[in-house]
């Protein structure tokens, strides 16, 4: 196990480095936030603030051309035609810099998702070739919770290397061969004797989060009022179906595909989607079995609490990160939905 140093001022000289032969993905500041997107020359990271969104985007974007298509015809015979196709693959090796721990889980929950019987290559040709650099969570939030979803402020699962937090820098902490090659000598440090001083914001961090509420057990009690209306009516009441929830979501994996045509060329995009989407259930017949708010709510929290942790051993489709409790304008907190479940449900 590799552990380095580097400091705080080497982070840009690091960052060009990791872009002669790799993109790279890291919180970017702007307006006051900061935002996962891809780096470009002389941009300012900030690992210091918790990213408003989340890191999947990397190998699931909110928008994705799968392919383009350019319809010929034959002008001797107009009842001819055929279909030239151009695959959008992504080959580019790429890496994820300052992934919170909540995001380098969220890519693990996602995975089954696209690598099971049904297979997506293009999520499957950008995960392979995606290096993780996780940092540690030092200091946490108040809407954080992720012990409570199986992870922690300075969990591993999911990273290739792992940032800890000191004064001056962070020790980098190299967990997989992968993360190893990223520590360039001329850029990383002997660690010296700020080991200590890591290991005490760790035990802080994990105090912290010590009270945060267990959302795993949830299957028995949810299956219990899945037809209690009166309930799933109370729980949704405010929710405003915005859709921040799910697409600040580092382990939502819902979308839908579309070709946009111009004339005899066009393209298979695969776009974002949203269960809470009155859209989203609708047939073309135009009955919805999910047409009330409340039917649509149940949907989301029974997948993450209920479906995913019966298919994947308790595992639940969240990663207590805490996006969906910060920005919902509605204030509807996803810990107490759960906590309710678990209580009326016994």
């Amino acid at each position: 196990m590799s552990l380095a140093f580097l400091a705080r001022e080497k982070l840009p000289a690091w960052t060009e480095r990791l872009r002669r032969d790799m993109a790279v993905f890291a919180p970017i500041l702007k307006n006051g936030h900061a935002t996962f997107r891809a780096v470009g020359p002389n941009e300012f990271l900030d690992l210091d603030r918790i990213p408003v969104t989340s890191a999947k985007l990397t190998v699931f974007p909110q928008t994705d051309i799968l392919f383009s298509f350019v319809i010929k015809k034959n002008p001797d015979d107009l009842t001819q035609t055929d279909i030239e196709l151009k695959s959008n693959l992504a080959e580019t090796p790429r890496v994820i810099l300052g992934a919170r721990p909540c995001d380098a889980r969220g890519l693990l929950l996602m995975d089954p998702v696209f690598d099971g019987k049904v297979k997506d290559p293009y999520y499957l040709a950008r995960r392979e070739r995606t290096t993780v650099v996780a940092l540690a969570c030092a200091q946490p939030d108040r809407a954080c919770f992720c012990p409570g979803a199986g992870g922690g402020p300075y969990d591993t699962a999911g990273a290739d290397l792992m940032l800890l937090p000191v004064q001056d820098g962070w020790l980098a902490q190299a967990l997989t061969e992968a993360g190893k090659k990223l520590l360039y000598d001329d850029i990383f440090e002997a660690p010296g004797d700020r080991q200590p001083q890591a290991q005490e914001l760790r035990a802080k961090a994990e105090a912290y989060l010590a009270h945060a509420p267990d959302m795993r057990g949830a299957e028995k009690p949810f299956w219990r009022l899945f037809h209690d209306e009166e309930f799933w009516d109370e729980v949704t009441a405010g929710c405003l179906r915005c859709r921040i929830c799910a697409y600040l979501c580092p382990a939502c994996t819902c979308f839908t595909i579309s070709d946009e045509e111009q004339g005899l060329r066009g393209e298979r995009i695969k776009t974002w989607d949203h269960c809470m989407s009155y859209m989203f259930t609708q047939e073309a017949s135009g009955h919805n079995p999910r047409s009330p708010k409340a039917y649509r709510m149940r949907n989301r929290i029974g997948h993450k609490f209920c479906y995913y942790p019966e298919q994947h051993a308790g595992q639940v489709s969240c990663t207590g990160c805490g996006r969906c409790v910060r920005s919902c304008p509605a204030g509807i907190d996803i810990r107490r939905i759960v906590d309710k479940i678990k209580r009326k449900g016994v």
